[in-house]
């Protein structure tokens, strides 16, 4: 049985991936902030729930156990809100990484996983390669990238630090009502509870969106090396084009009446896609595409 600790656990990604772990009767250890905790508990069921702040460094000594592997997803998530609150992002998303470093250098992990983000990138993100010279342009993207080197000084014989730089994720179960983080979902809850849409920026502007289990297969991969490795769909997707397909899919008709252009915030890239042929030589192949991942996200909303 492997021991798993899961920073974040209670999030949208961290909550898909317990369910995928669960399958295979791991030990996990899950550390989140108390309120999510408490909220999900139900679906952390037989998990090791340890509440508190990863800002916190005691926090880790409440893990007495030796663990196998970590996946690091807990973060301010946020690019909007980022801007507006520069502190607190670099807390959590900066001090709280380097909480975990110290505290893996003294329990020796074998495996770290790190879900970074395409923010890292900066401005030029298309068809972005690994090797790409990161130059963020929003304190998010600053703060992941400043994690990624804290992590890499892990890179020994005893543990092989992973780097998945996230495009945009979507899919079942994430927060319909957070309105500061996802844009398929933010969309999403604007076109059913408005039936309009309200637009940060350009229609043109462009997104790479990769599907919730494609990235639960990628964060679960038996990776054999310390590596970086962008996580997305591969191909660039423009805001216009999302939202008449959300229209579609919640059979509400669409025409540009229906979209209010808002001021747009700093630290918005015009647009990003990945270049996944790295991940893809290691076997890994996303199988949802935006229409048929949009779909089983509607539905899964729908039936509510």
């Amino acid at each position: 049985m492997e021991k798993i600790l899961i920073t974040g656990g209670a999030g949208f990604i961290g909550l898909n991936l317990v369910k995928h772990l669960h399958k295979k009767k791991n030990k996990i250890y899950v550390i989140d902030l108390p309120k999510k905790i408490k909220r999900y508990k139900k679906k952390l069921s037989g998990c090791v729930l340890i509440p508190g702040n990863i800002e916190n460094e005691n926090l880790f000594n409440k893990i007495n156990k030796k663990v196998d592997t970590i996946y690091h997803l807990a973060a301010k998530c946020s690019t909007e809100v980022s801007e507006k609150m520069p502190v607190n992002c670099l807390k959590t998303n900066v001090l709280g990484t380097t909480n975990l470093f110290n505290w893996s250098i003294k329990n020796r992990p074998k495996k770290i996983v790190f879900t970074s983000s395409m923010a890292v990138y900066g401005k030029m993100t298309s068809n972005a390669k690994e090797n790409y010279n990161c130059k963020p342009i929003s304190i998010y993207g600053i703060s992941k990238l400043a994690a990624e080197k804290i992590l890499f000084k892990l890179q020994s014989k005893h543990t092989k630090v992973i780097i998945l730089r996230l495009f945009n994720v979507y899919g079942p179960g994430q927060n319909m009502e957070n309105m500061k983080q996802g844009m398929l979902s933010i969309y999403l809850s604007q076109i059913l509870k408005h039936k309009k849409v309200f637009i940060k920026g350009s229609l043109n502007r462009f997104r790479d969106f990769v599907f919730i289990n494609d990235v639960i297969s990628a964060l679960t991969l038996g990776f054999k090396k310390s590596n970086i490795y962008n996580v997305g769909f591969g191909k660039p997707h423009k805001v216009i084009d999302v939202i008449k397909i959300l229209f579609n899919l919640t059979k509400n008709s669409f025409n540009k009446k229906k979209i209010k252009f808002l001021t747009k915030h700093s630290g918005d890239t015009w647009g990003n896609f990945a270049n996944i042929s790295k991940l893809k030589k290691i076997g890994w192949r996303p199988k949802f595409n935006l229409v048929l991942g949009a779909k089983e996200t509607v539905k899964s909303v729908l039936n509510k």
